[in-house]
């Protein structure tokens, strides 16, 4: 039975693969311009330029908090939640394992979500050792890890930085504040990626990237530095061929967004996504496009001619990999789609944007304020308080052999964390991501299985990948990043986009949350090994930017298949 399981959803309406523009996660292959806009949709341009007219003229993109009425999770942004306030059913059903209320928003969601650890309780403090009034060291027994926690005595706010691993082989570093009136938790970490939640939304950002936006009631929208939207969503209903009332939600695409490249589309490309509840919680099945049958067919056969690989060939997979068998050409479209779905997608994880080059908002359009960019001096300053504060501990752990077996390392050790701190104010470096045979011949099988969807006109959906015999081999895509914790130790880790994840045990049919195991990650992110818990809202996610992507890169290749 094939790995990847089918849904019915309605289509969009939209055409065949062709002309697609690959786009950045969390989207991951947003169509570019020849996609269809529905009737209706809104848009932030008005009439005239891609967008629709309502019956009172035109009208800007509505703010999140225009969510129609009835919508599951009340007001869908501008909470004003007290920093003491329970967390939000959404939110808990998204992560089991909510934080207490005195510290809010300690496992908050990153888009799609944070997913935390159900039934794995971080791992207990050994020993709190104090290195001046504001200032904590706290180690955790048999992870090799530690916990450097420093309060700010004017506002409250908290600088933490993790070492996990032996010797405290990985650096996690992050500044979190409670806005005490409005209840914003901002979490800002080292590396330049800032998560803001409030009662009803989480907002990431990050230095020249978009910023991603999940609201209470899983609706989502994205921005770009300078305000533009890349799309938004909104709640519709449709009847089916019985009269009964089906809710399904709408996505409107304004800015395809690919490899650091944002590209401004002519007419908004509208996509669909069911609206499936699934063991207590929501997911959002994609509706994949029309592939016309001419492309099926010359998927299953082999290339008119190779296709040479080398800096001629402008669609092949983009050298951010380390195959275990590099290819010179291709001649089977199906390797080659695969190699692309792997490729593409850590590629965009890698790049940032050109702010320079942004298409511009739309007049008189105000964005709201979470697409602010985050402020690299703001990045820099998080930086030195960091340096500052290992720098503290390890002059303490020079004379202190407690502290030094607290952190689990030795004096000569010091020095290595200094470096690692050091490479956090570095840009990141692209780094080839190994992949070996194993995992490109399990997506081979996922371009086949995502093909025959396509073909059917289904979507691949979770509860049908669970239910497979295959489930186990299943591979996991990334589509945004997220802030996952480590079920071994506790800890907080990322996960970024094109990141490559395996169950770790297949969950039950009544689970909604997975513990899965990372098997290829970018620079940065959680480590290779690691296991961790991710909801079945981000899994759904991941499957639908498997699929998109696939539009995409199907766009790229027809021009060379031998479909008649």
């Amino acid at each position: 039975m094939p790995s990847s399981g089918a849904h019915k959803v309605p289509a969009p309406g939209g055409t065949s693969a062709g002309g697609h523009v690959p786009s950045h996660s969390p989207s991951a292959g947003l169509p570019a311009p020849g996609g269809k806009a529905s009737p209706g949709t809104a848009s932030p341009w008005g009439s005239g330029q891609g967008g629709n007219k309502s019956a009172g003229g035109t009208h800007a993109a509505p703010p999140a908090s225009s969510a129609p009425a009835g919508n599951r999770g009340g007001p869908s942004s501008g909470g004003t939640a007290g920093a003491n306030q329970p967390a939000p059913a959404w939110k808990k059903a998204l992560n089991p394992a909510t934080p207490p209320a005195s510290h809010p928003g300690a496992t908050t969601s990153l888009p799609p979500s944070h997913s935390g650890t159900p039934g794995h309780a971080a791992a207990p403090p050994h020993g709190v050792t104090s290195i001046n009034p504001s200032t904590t060291v706290s180690g955790h027994a048999g992870h090799g890890g530690a916990v450097v926690s420093h309060t700010a005595a004017d506002d409250g706010s908290k600088v933490v930085v993790q070492h996990q691993g032996p010797g405290g082989a990985h650096v996690t570093a992050y500044k979190e504040h409670v806005n005490t009136q409005t209840g914003a938790h901002t979490k800002m970490f080292a590396d330049g990626h800032r998560v803001i939640s409030t009662r009803d939304t989480v907002a990431y950002g990050a230095p020249h990237q978009m910023s991603y936006v999940r609201h209470s009631n899983g609706l989502r929208e994205a921005g770009l530095p300078n305000g533009r939207p890349v799309f938004h969503e909104r709640f519709v209903g449709r009847r089916d061929e019985f009269g009964r009332e089906n809710r399904f939600i709408e996505r409107t695409v304004y800015t395809a967004v690919a490899a650091g490249v944002a590209v401004a589309l002519g007419v908004p490309l509208v996509q669909t996504y069911a609206v499936v509840p699934y063991n207590g919680i929501e997911i959002y099945p994609y509706a994949p496009m029309v592939v016309e049958p001419g492309i099926i067919v010359g998927m299953r056969r082999p290339f008119l001619a190779p296709v040479i690989v080398g800096p001629a060939c402008l669609f092949c997979p983009p050298p951010v990999i380390a195959f275990a068998e590099p290819v010179m050409a291709y001649n089977d479209p199906v390797e080659m789609m695969a190699d692309m779905q792997i490729a593409t997608a850590f590629n965009d994880g890698m790049s940032v944007l050109d702010e320079s080059t942004l298409p511009p908002p739309p007049p008189d359009y105000t964005p709201p304020p979470y697409y602010a960019p985050v402020s690299t001096d703001e990045v820099s300053q998080l930086q030195q308080q960091v340096a500052s504060l290992e720098q503290q501990v390890q002059a303490e752990a020079q004379n202190n052999q407690g502290l030094r077996d607290q952190l689990g390392m030795q004096q000569s050790q010091t020095a290595d964390l200094t470096a690692q701190v050091a490479a956090m104010q570095q840009p990141p470096v692209k780094k080839p991501i190994a992949i070996d045979n194993t995992v490109r011949t399990q997506v081979r099988q996922q371009v086949k299985d995502e093909l025959s969807l396509h073909e059917k006109n289904q979507s691949s959906t979770l509860p049908a990948i669970v239910s497979s015999p295959a489930a186990a081999n299943h591979i996991f895509q990334v589509a945004a990043n997220i802030d996952a914790t480590s079920v071994d130790t506790g800890l907080e880790c990322r996960l970024s986009t094109g990141d490559l994840l395996k169950f770790d045990a297949v969950p039950d049919a009544t689970d909604a949350s997975a513990q899965m195991r990372v098997i290829a990650a970018n620079s940065g992110s959680c480590g290779s090994g690691t296991a961790v818990q991710i909801s079945a809202t981000d899994l759904q996610d991941m499957l639908n930017a498997f699929s998109q992507r696939f539009e995409s890169n199907l766009g790229k290749v027809k021009g060379q298949l031998a479909s008649q």
